[in-house]
């Protein structure tokens, strides 16, 4: 029973040691990508409220992804156009330091990995008997490059960042119109969640 027991605490504190490390590791990714220095203070807030400010000065942090900026600057301003009254307007801020909100997202771009889906489609092919052409079902095969993103909203404090928001999963290699959505969409329910709580 005591064996058992000190396996298992052993097994706990292994684990425990290996987030904690694991969670250092992102920090300090975050913190590179956001091009601040290594004694910049980065916590987890999830309590933090968002910004009182209006309008909400808001830093976009993408590195070289550009189609995923150019899509947070598009949906920036419909947000402003359509929501902007009722919720708050936002303006974008030219550095980290003078912003109220940082939406920062990036992709891993060495750990590629590949996605493989299969589907039934409608095909047309000769019927060899009779000549005649026919439709009939054929397996069609997909395969996409996939890499890890991390996306956060993280409140700016003075020289501190609070990540209020965060995101994790695999995404295509390939920039398109909707991605960065789900950073997006975190930062509209939240703003929605702040006006909804002031009535």
């Amino acid at each position: 029973m005591i064996r058992l027991t000190l396996a298992f605490v052993l097994f706990l504190s292994l684990s425990l040691f290996a987030f904690a490390q694991q969670a250092a590791e992102e920090l300090d990714s975050l913190r590179k990508h956001l091009g601040l220095p290594e004694a910049a203070a980065i916590e987890v807030g999830p309590t933090t409220p968002l910004p009182a400010a209006r309008p909400l000065r808001v830093y976009i942090a993408t590195g070289l992804d550009m189609g995923v900026r150019a899509n947070f600057v598009k949906w920036l301003d419909e947000w402003n156009k359509k929501d902007g009254n009722k919720y708050g307007t936002m303006v974008l801020a030219a550095t980290i330091s003078e912003s109220d909100l940082v939406l920062a997202r990036y992709t891993v771009l060495d750990k590629v990995t590949t996605a493989t889906q299969s589907r039934v489609v409608s095909g047309i092919g000769v019927d060899l008997k009779t000549g005649n052409t026919v439709t009939r079902p054929v397996t069609r095969t997909y395969s996409s490059s996939l890499v890890p993103v991390y996306a956060y909203l993280l409140v700016r404090q003075n020289d501190r960042y609070y990540i209020i928001w965060r995101y994790t999963d695999q995404t295509p290699m390939r920039e398109g119109k909707n991605s960065g959505k789900a950073l997006w969409d975190g930062l509209f329910k939240m703003l929605k969640t702040r006006r909804a709580g002031k009535r």
